[in-house]
C-alpha cells in the first residue's frame, strides 16, 4: 500500500503506471508432489546409514513437523522403502516355503520323524551361525545375502542328512550302542563330507575375484554361501551328533508306528527310481543300439545348448524386475513458457493416475542450481515424472504393460517433442534398460542434426528398440542484436549501455528490498509486463534512454 502511493512526479503515483504484488521472480523450475504443486526437499542418507532406518526416522520427524505446522501438508513423494520392504518380505516367505518343502522331501526319502527333528533343530543353528559370521566379516544383511542364505538351504541339509542318516544306520542296522553309533557314524563320513563341502567352496571361490559389475553384485552372495557351507559342516560334525544321542534314541510308540507305515511308501518310491535306472543301464549294456541312442540324445542336448542356449548368454545384464516404478522423461517444443510446461505436466499426471493405483508421484520441470537429486537437469522445456504404482501382487497388469499404454497416450499430447518411458531405479533395477548411446561428430551443426534425424528413423525400425531420444535439438529460436555503432554514438550510447538497458527491460532488475520483521528481506524487482515484450516488433520499439531523450531501439 505504501509503495503504491509513492509519488513518481507531480500528481502521478506508482499505482497509476504499475501493478504491485507479492510474487516470485521468473521461474526456471517447478515441482509437483503426488499431483499437487509443492516445494520439494531432498534428503540424502549417509553412505554407511541403513536405508529403512533412515526413512523411518525421517517419517517420525515429519510427524513432529506436521504438528508444529498444521496448516501445511507434508508427504513423501519418492522413496525406496516400499520396494525394499516388499522384496525383503518376499524373500523371508521364500525362505519359509523352502524350509517346509525341504522337510517334506527329506521325510519322503528318509521316512524318519526323528531325523526330521534333528534337521529342524539344525537349520536355525546353522542360519544363526551364518549371520554371526556375516557380521564378523562385515557383510550386510540385504536382498543379495538373504538370497545366498536361501540358496544354501539345500547344501546345509545335505551335510546334516548325511551325518544323521549314517548315525542311525550304525545304531539300528549294526546294533551298536548309541554312543558308539554317534562316534563311528560321524567319524566314518567326516572326511568324505569335508571333501564334498570343500569342493563346492573351491568351485564358488573364483566368483569373488571376477571384478567389475559381477563381483559387486554376486560377491556378497557367494561370500554368504561360503560362510553358510563352512557353518553347516562344522555344525554337522559337532551339534548334530550331540542332539542325535538323545533324539534318535526316542522309542515313542506312535512315532515308531508312523515311521514304519511311511517306510513302506518311501521304499516304493525308492524302488521305482532304482528299478528305472537299473533297467535303463541293463538295456544299454545288452543292446548297442540303445546305448548309441543314449549317446545321441546326450549329444543332441549338447548341440542345443551350444547353438541355442549359449548364444543367449550375456544378452541381458539383469533379469527384468517389476518394481512398479516408471520414469517419464519429456522434452517439449522450445520457446514455450514454464506455464505451458505445467499445463502439459498436468495432462501427463492425469494419464499416469488413469492406468493404475498410485503410491507416489514425483514430478519436476527443469532444475534448480545446486540441486542434483530433483529434476531432469534441463530447462523449463524438460519434464521428469517418476510414478510408483502399487506392488505387482495387487495389480493385474505388469509395469511394462502400463508403460506401453502410457507411451501411446502421452505421445498424443500436443507440443511434446520427445518422450522416454522406462523402468525407474537407483540400483541394478535401472540397468535392464540396456541403453545404446550413439555420438555423432562434425563441424556443421545443421548437418549433424540432419544425420541425427536419419539415425532416429532407422532406430525406430530396429526390432527391440522402444524409445529413441536426442540430447539436443536444432529448433530453439534465438535473436541476434546487431547494433549500428555510428547511430548509437550519435545518441551517446555505447554497446554496454544498450545491452544493460535491454537486460533491465527484458529480465527486470532488483532496485531495493522490503524489510520484514524476524525474516529475510524481500527484494523489490521492477520489470516490464510480458505483453509489452512478447514479439520482435514490440522489442524493436522499446524506448531507450539517451542524452537526447527517448528513442526506439
Amino acid at each position: 500500500k505504501d509503495l503504491s502511493m509513492l509519488e513518481i512526479s507531480k500528481g502521478v503515483y506508482l499505482k497509476d503506471i504499475a501493478s504491485i504484488n507479492f510474487t516470485n521472480y521468473t521461474n526456471s523450475a517447478s515441482y509437483n508432489g503426488n499431483g499437487k504443486n509443492s516445494i520439494a526437499i531432498a534428503i540424502q542418507r549417509n553412505l554407511s546409514a541403513d536405508v529403512i532406518s533412515t526413512i523411518k526416522n525421517v517419517e517420525k520427524e515429519l510427524q513432529k513437523i506436521q504438528k508444529q505446522y498444521p496448516e501445511l501438508n507434508f508427504e513423501i513423494t519418492d522413496t525406496q522403502k516400499t520396494t525394499i520392504e516388499q522384496s525383503t518380505s518376499n524373500m523371508f516367505e521364500s525362505l519359509r516355503d523352502a524350509i517346509i518343502m525341504s522337510m517334506i522331501v527329506v521325510f519322503i526319502f528318509l521316512a524318519s520323524l526323528r531325523q526330521i527333528f534333528v534337521v529342524l533343530l539344525t537349520i536355525p543353528i546353522v542360519y544363526i551361525s551364518t549371520i554371526a559370521l556375516m557380521w564378523i566379516f562385515g557383510l550386510e544383511f540385504n536382498i543379495i545375502t538373504l538370497t545366498g542364505i536361501i540358496l544354501a538351504l539345500g547344501l546345509l541339509l545335505d551335510d546334516t542328512v548325511v551325518v544323521v542318516e549314517n548315525i542311525q544306520r550304525h545304531y539300528e542296522n549294526l546294533d551298536k550302542e548309541m554312543q558308539d553309533a554317534v562316534e563311528d557314524g560321524t567319524t566314518e563320513i567326516m572326511f568324505a563330507d569335508f571333501s564334498g563341502t570343500l569342493t563346492t567352496m573351491v568351485a564358488l571361490l573364483p566368483i569373488l575375484f571376477v571384478g567389475d559389475y559381477p563381483q559387486t553384485v554376486f560377491g556378497p552372495l557367494i561370500s554368504t554361501l561360503l560362510l553358510a557351507l563352512f557353518a553347516s559342516y562344522v555344525i554337522s560334525i559337532t551339534f548334530v551328533p550331540l542332539i542325535s544321542i538323545k533324539i534318535l534314541k526316542i522309542q515313542t510308540p506312535w512315532i515308531i508306528f508312523i515311521e514304519k507305515k511311511f517306510q513302506i511308501i518311501s521304499d516304493n518310491i525308492n524302488d521305482f527310481f532304482v528299478n528305472f535306472f537299473t533297467q535303463s543301464l541293463n538295456l544299454a549294456l545288452k543292446s548297442k543300439l540303445i546305448a548309441t541312442g543314449y549317446f545321441v540324445a546326450l549329444f543332441a542336448l549338447f548341440i542345443i545348448s551350444a547353438k541355442i542356449v549359449m548364444p543367449l548368454v550375456g544378452q541381458e545384464l539383469m533379469p527384468a524386475m517389476d518394481t512398479g516404478a516408471v520414469k517419464i522423461k519429456i522434452t517439449t517444443t522450445q520457446n514455450l513458457s514454464i506455464d505451458y510446461s505445467k499445463k502439459i505436466l498436468k495432462e501427463v499426471e492425469k494419464i499416469v493416475y488413469k492406468y493404475g493405483k498410485i503410491e507416489t508421484v514425483s514430478s519436476s520441470i527443469g532444475s534448480e542450481a545446486g540441486v542434483l537429486s530433483i529434476g531432469s537437469g534441463g530447462g523449463i522445456n524438460d519434464i521428469l515424472v517418476i510414478a510408483t504404482y502399487i506392488n505387482r501382487f495387487e495389480r493385474t497388469e505388469t509395469i511394462w504393460d502400463i508403460q506401453e499404454k502410457l507411451r501411446k497416450e502421452i505421445a498424443t499430447i500436443k507440443d511434446i517433442k520427445s518422450l522416454e518411458i522406462s523402468d525407474a531405479g537407483a540400483t541394478a533395477m535401472a540397468s535392464i534398460k540396456a541403453n545404446i548411446d550413439v555420438t555423432l561428430y562434425g563441424d556443421d551443426f545443421e548437418t549433424l542434426y540432419n544425420k541425427a534425424l536419419e539415425y532416429e528413423k532407422a532406430m525406430y525400425k530396429t526390432k527391440g528398440i522402444v524409445t529413441v531420444g536426442k540430447t539436443w535439438h536444432l529448433d530453439n529460436a534465438t535473436y541476434d542484436l546487431k547494433i549500428d555503432t555510428k547511430k548509437a554514438f550519435e545518441f551517446g550510447l555505447s554497446h554496454k549501455d544498450i545491452v544493460t538497458q535491454l537486460q533491465q527491460i527484458l529480465k527486470g532488475v532488483s532496485i531495493s528490498s522490503f524489510k520484514v520483521k524476524n525474516n529475510l528481506d524481500i527484494p523489490i524487482r521492477i520489470w516490464v509486463e510480458n505483453k509489452s515484450i512478447d514479439s520482435i516488433s514490440k522489442i524493436q520499439n522499446l524506448a531507450l534512454v539517451t542524452e537526447k531523450g527517448l528513442i526506439p531501439l
